[in-house]
């Protein structure tokens, strides 16, 4: 494997263990578009709020009370919701908006980012005349590695051939990314929401279903993540992949995101920032180990 395997082995095949992130830093300098998140009366708990709250940016409002924090639809937005499942994860039913919320929570993508994009990563700054035989080199692990593991490379080096173009690109350096995750696997699960919320809107998914699903979800971004910065940051590069294959103006695609993701982790009133996504559990005092005497 060389001077790559040992890098890649951690953040990659470890599935078990809770790896350390690098908290997101977005800039908070801009205007709010929402001016405050509703909280119901009394407070729900903080269980209830990570499970109406993960998966906010994939909500019209900030509302708690329904799948996408909106009315209830009607025949054109069900129409808009039914197209976008089927055009975007292949799901027209029950069963197939099952599948993709399973195949998102073990794992859709993140695998083949977490081990492209930090090897894409650091050739990203490399002087011009250098930067052809690092590449080449990481090209030769990869062909090693995946046919190594039975798979066809070839996909897996186009990918990174597209990563190092993309970071060393003007657009990118104008998306103000945060700092390099350990995993993209953020982008993987919080896109659940994305296929849950339109799914239960049409009567695929009961709301009882939606809240096991949000609580799966919850579960997931608790044993990879430290914290919702780290979800950001996770998720943020995740997206960016998504959107650069294809998105003339990365810094155009990502401006929305950002935005979304800095109120979400700015914002006084917000969710994320009310209730953390790990408990802090106070140790007893001492006085309390009298009880035992």
């Amino acid at each position: 494997m060389g001077r790559y395997g040992s890098t890649l082995g951690t953040s990659v095949f470890c599935e078990g263990m809770s790896p350390t992130f690098t908290p997101a830093k977005f800039d908070d300098s801009s205007l709010y578009r929402f001016a405050k998140f509703p909280w119901s009366e009394p407070a729900p708990s903080r269980d209830e709020v990570r499970r109406h709250s993960w998966g906010m940016l994939y909500k019209s409002n900030k509302a708690f009370a329904s799948p996408l924090g909106g009315e209830d639809i009607n025949g054109r937005s069900a129409k808009q919701y039914k197209a976008f499942l089927e055009q975007s994860y292949g799901v027209t039913g029950a069963q197939e908006a099952h599948q993709a919320i399973d195949a998102l929570l073990e794992g859709d993508q993140h695998l083949e980012n977490d081990l492209l994009l930090p090897l894409a990563y650091a050739v990203k700054d490399i002087p011009e005349h250098e930067l052809e035989a690092e590449v080449e080199e990481r090209v030769e692990f990869l062909k090693d590695f995946f046919v190594a593991q039975g798979v066809d490379p070839r996909r897996a080096e186009y990918k990174f051939r597209y990563l190092v173009r993309m970071l060393r690109s003007e657009n990118f350096v104008k998306a103000a990314a945060p700092a390099l995750p350990t995993t993209t696997r953020a982008w993987d699960i919080i896109r659940v929401h994305n296929v849950g919320g339109p799914a239960t809107e049409l009567g695929w998914i009961s709301p009882e279903e939606f809240l096991e699903i949000s609580d799966k979800a919850v579960a997931a971004l608790q044993r990879y993540f430290v914290s919702w910065a780290d979800v950001a940051a996770s998720y943020w590069w995740g997206r960016m992949i998504w959107a650069s294959d294809g998105e003339p103006d990365v810094a155009a695609a990502m401006k929305d995101q950002s935005q979304r993701l800095t109120e979400l982790l700015a914002h006084s009133d917000s969710p994320w920032v009310r209730v953390p996504l790990h408990d802090i559990v106070a140790e007893e005092p001492f006085s309390s180990l009298d009880s035992l005497h």
